[in-house]
């Protein structure tokens, strides 16, 4: 099970992101997920 925590604007962030993600490559894993989503949908 994994905890979740609030930030100060009251977003929900997953414990896992106490391990700090580099801006870019978080872009790049999102942008990859996008890719796959839409070669799904096609």
């Amino acid at each position: 099970m994994e905890i979740i925590n609030v930030d100060k604007d009251g977003n929900i962030i997953p414990d896992l992101s106490k391990k700090t993600i580099p801006k870019d490559l978080s872009d790049v894993i999102v942008e990859m997920i996008y890719e796959a989503r839409s070669k799904e949908v096609s």
